[in-house]
């Protein structure tokens, strides 16, 4: 009876703490559906921001290409104001020098767009380094939460069977106690009828001495 109590406390122990791992196991799959909703569609936003990128890989050529070209046209016309007119008389310059001037104009006009772009371009850059970094802290959180699933998993199965082996001990006891009673019922029965038997002897020996 103390075997079979004693496992029966055994068994509750083992019982809340399967409880409580499963409970833990709960709360991690929700924690873990929630990041990796945020993971996939950081995993979205960088392959946008990455086709972002690549669509402008060649501003840092172009603006290049474009500062060369204004430092040449610069060369060129640095005597020319704005209104392509000589400074001097206020007379109409030569055809090609007007044309070199509406040049000069059309590439700053150029240049500004370039440098903006190289701005988006750096823009977008530092952004997927920070997507990069927030991707791998969700994958570690991923992966932490992930072997805590397992862990726990492994453990309630170690439970589980130390559980059975509980519970097969406490069926062993009680049938052991069961047939120690039996046993014993047997043995006062088996006395009981000797004893009836014995009175029944003596009765019947007086009876004839009688």
């Amino acid at each position: 009876e103390q075997v079979k109590n004693h496992n029966a406390g055994d068994i509750k122990i083992i019982e809340d703490k399967i409880k409580s791992y499963k409970d833990g196991i709960k709360l991690d799959s929700s924690e873990k559906t929630n990041i990796l909703k945020d993971f996939n569609k950081l995993k979205t936003e960088i392959k946008e921001n990455k086709d972002h990128i690549h669509s402008l890989r060649d501003v840092p050529a172009m603006l290049v290409k474009t500062e060369t070209l204004e430092s040449t046209l610069k060369d060129e016309i640095h005597s020319l104001n704005s209104t392509a007119t000589c400074k001097c008389c206020g007379q109409d310059l030569p055809k090609d020098q007007k044309e070199k001037h509406a040049k000069l104009l059309e590439c700053r006009k150029a240049l500004v767009i370039a440098k903006n772009k190289n701005e988006e371009l750096k823009d977008a850059q530092e952004l997927l380094e920070k997507q990069k970094n927030e991707e791998s802290v969700l994958s570690d959180d991923i992966n932490a939460i992930s072997y805590r699933i397992g862990n726990a998993e492994s453990n309630i199965k170690v439970l589980e069977k130390e559980k059975k082996e509980k519970e097969a001990s406490s069926n062993i006891a009680s049938f052991q106690a069961s047939l120690e009673e039996s046993e014993s019922k047997k043995l006062e029965i088996s006395n009981k009828l000797q004893s009836l038997i014995n009175e029944q002897i003596h009765h019947d020996v007086v009876y004839d001495i009688l």
